[in-house]
């Protein structure tokens, strides 16, 4: 099952719960009619290869999520380790089928301090070692500034060497949105010599 049919089905189960089901199922049919995936036109033509590391210089999310999406749509299964709640990832990128970490000091099952890269770290390789024979993986950290925030660079590199060599060694894919400007120009330096940058256009 696609991941649009699994949004729609969940969509239609939480619709069949309301009290006005009419006014609940057409929202749902206006939703998946106009959906159109975040910038488009801004998407970038590169093409990703299993095992290897990427990042892209970004302020906002947009062209990594649709990179991320496309990825699962090729039949990956997907990590998602973000600083955003599941609900705003799958409400502003369309993002659903995959599993989701919440970078936050809450509690809850699904989230992960800032500052606990070894925790985040086991999760990505139980992620990766998990996968069925045949099954490949793509994981997306968005919250690599608020991660450097909470610790240091240096082990914020360590962590993302520790994962290029786990998705290396199981043929997966890393993708990591970070803006560069939040960096010293060393520090930019470090980050390109461990990662592949996927091109933006202007």
């Amino acid at each position: 099952m696609g991941c649009d049919s699994e949004r729609i089905l969940r969509d239609l189960k939480r619709a069949l719960k309301s009290d006005n089901i009419r006014a609940e199922v057409i929202k749902i049919i206006k939703k998946y009619d106009n959906k159109r995936p975040p910038d488009r036109k801004k998407e970038p033509n590169f093409k990703l290869k299993a095992g290897r590391s990427y990042f892209i210089n970004e302020k906002h999310r947009n062209i990594s999520y649709e990179i991320f999406n496309k990825v699962i749509e090729k039949g990956y299964k997907g990590l998602c380790i973000s600083r955003k709640k599941e609900s705003e990832i799958e409400d502003m990128y369309g993002v659903s089928c995959a599993r989701h970490i919440w970078l936050s000091s809450i509690k809850s099952p699904s989230s992960v301090s800032l500052g606990d890269l070894a925790k985040l770290l086991a999760i990505t390789k139980e992620f990766l070692n998990t996968l069925e024979s045949g099954e490949r993986g793509v994981i997306m950290i968005d919250g690599a500034e608020a991660i450097i925030l909470h610790s240091d660079f240096t082990r914020f590199i360590r962590f993302i060497q520790a994962i290029k060599d786990s998705v290396s060694e199981r043929k997966g894919v890393l993708i990591i949105p970070i803006n560069l400007n939040t960096l010293t120009e060393k520090d930019a330096e470090i980050l390109r010599s461990e990662l592949i940058e996927i091109p933006t256009k202007k």
